[in-house]
């Protein structure tokens, strides 16, 4: 008997333009950074990322109105 395979393609049918995507992505990444990290190098990663996701989030929305817009 045949043994199936499964190919996962992690977030391929996902819109990853959509902020609520962004948002949980780099949500994931500082859940990493509380587990893994302690002490200063937690805090300058963790307000890396988040500095990272408002950043990407405001790009994205631009993006967003300027398609609209044309």
């Amino acid at each position: 008997m045949a043994t199936p395979t499964i190919i996962h393609f992690k977030g391929e049918s996902t819109d990853k333009t959509s902020l609520k995507y962004i948002r949980a992505f780099y949500g994931a990444m500082v859940i990493f950074v509380d587990k893994h990290y302690k002490g200063v190098k937690k805090g300058v990663f963790k307000s890396l990322l988040i500095a990272g996701i408002g950043f990407k989030a405001r790009l994205e929305t631009i993006k967003l109105k300027l398609k609209k817009a044309f």
